[in-house]
């Protein structure tokens, strides 16, 4: 036998499941599951902003940790990915003693396909981008950027990305798609 509860105690509990269920359909607003057509997970489109970025590449065999920020990531629902360098800042470390400096200016476009956290990319495009590397002030050759997979996790406003190498990035959501 139902227990009838006090007027304001019901109000109560229809108010916490009503708020409930705004909160949980504000949080699938942001990202919807499920892949595009295209096969890229839904929640990645739109534009992105990198906070940060920590590369671990190597010199002769040893270990350098470039750090930067600011390249804009924009996943189109066609499964394409233009990444932005223009207003990112130079990566930089120390090699060998001396200043790392990699400026890298321009665009690359790649096609994305994701599945079970993991980004995958063919299909790149890098006639529009520029990078010029200097070690302590002097020219040196530029390095190709990995297109690699990554493993990657997007929630919301939020992703980042890793490769095994320990190269990673965190971005935050800039315009939903």
């Amino acid at each position: 036998m139902p227990v009838a509860l006090p007027y304001t105690e019901v109000r109560g509990w229809q108010l916490v499941r009503r708020l409930g269920l705004v909160l949980v359909l504000v949080a699938l607003s942001g990202c919807s599951s499920g892949p595009t057509s295209a096969g890229l997970d839904r929640c990645l489109i739109g534009k992105w902003t990198e906070l940060g970025e920590t590369i671990v590449t190597t010199d002769d065999g040893s270990p350098v940790f470039l750090k930067g920020h600011g390249r804009v990531l924009d996943f189109a629902t066609d499964g394409y990915e233009t990444v932005n360098y223009n207003s990112a800042s130079p990566l930089t470390g120390i090699v060998g003693g001396q200043p790392y400096v990699d400026i890298q200016r321009g665009t690359i476009r790649y096609r994305v396909t994701t599945q079970d956290g993991i980004m995958t990319f063919s299909d790149d495009d890098f006639s529009h981008f520029h990078q010029s590397v200097t070690i302590g002030g002097v020219p040196v050759a530029s390095h190709t950027t990995d297109a690699s997979p990554v493993q990657y996790t997007c929630s919301g406003n939020d992703q980042t990305q890793t490769n095994n190498a320990g190269t990673g990035g965190l971005f935050k959501r800039a315009q939903a798609g």
